[in-house]
């Protein structure tokens, strides 16, 4: 007996790849959308309801959660091997291609555990307690000097990359940060006034977590595109060892049977 090993190779490219996260993430914001609609039918909302807030957008450690965590390690990883190619191939701001690794990880660590929103409390007792208006949500404010800076950080990294590949960054910060930070000073303004328990606060919050994974959906497309165009496709191998019985061979040459009569 001897062992022979298969394999199957699986290329995947950047298309395959948005179009099936792109898929789920319509799937989990279809979800999402029935269910807040559903609950508010019933006369309550998906966070008062113990099913609903397993598939609710704006809920904490349910599927939308994972969902999003998984995307922002993909973009992680997906990171992190272009930080270590970029190293062996001796070209600049490899330390940019590490931070953005580190980043994103970071930034799933915080989607499943919501730490930004322990911000509030201080923030907003630093303005006041009181009449906040668009920064309700007062985790808003120290998020957009963040951004600030790390655009101050990253603007000569963005501007030597590939023009197609910048374009890319800068539609998904656009979505991701849009919707993280914009769509948020919104629904501060109205959740002030309104509260959060209702219809149009929940289709606001829906909005804000669809925009943030079609960003990182565009920013994990844009980087199997830049693996792609320098790297070549990224293909997955699937290798099974199987059991092969060789049977004893034949000799070579056959005995000399006497001719039949």
């Amino acid at each position: 007996m001897n062992h022979a090993e298969e394999s199957t190779e699986l290329t995947l490219t950047p298309r395959f790849v948005a179009l099936t996260l792109g898929g789920v993430a319509a799937g989990v914001v279809a979800a999402s959308t029935f269910v807040l609609f559903v609950t508010h039918r019933m006369g309550s909302n998906p966070h008062e309801v113990r099913w609903a807030q397993f598939f609710y957008v704006d809920g904490e450690r349910n599927i939308p959660t994972a969902f999003s965590v998984l995307l922002l390690l993909m973009a992680s990883v997906l990171l992190a091997v272009i930080a270590r190619l970029e190293r062996r191939s001796a070209r600049p701001f490899v330390g940019h291609w590490a931070v953005l690794s580190s980043g994103f990880a970071l930034m799933a660590v915080d989607e499943g555990w919501s730490f930004h929103e322990k911000l509030n409390g201080p923030v907003r007792a630093l303005l006041g307690n009181s009449e906040l208006g668009t920064f309700y949500y007062a985790w808003v404010l120290p998020a957009i000097v963040l951004v600030a800076l790390l655009t101050l950080f990253f603007l000569r990294f963005l501007l030597q990359l590939p023009v197609r590949t910048r374009i890319a960054f800068l539609l998904a910060a656009f979505f991701y940060v849009g919707g993280a930070v914009g769509i948020e000073l919104l629904e501060g303004r109205f959740d002030e006034v309104h509260g959060d328990r209702n219809l149009v606060s929940g289709l606001l919050a829906t909005v804000q977590e669809a925009g943030e994974m079609v960003g990182v959906i565009v920013f994990i497309w844009a980087l199997l595109r830049y693996l792609g165009a320098h790297y070549g496709d990224l293909r997955l191998r699937l290798a099974a060892a199987h059991q092969v019985a060789v049977a004893p061979q034949r000799p070579a040459v056959s005995p000399i049977e006497p001719s039949p009569v």
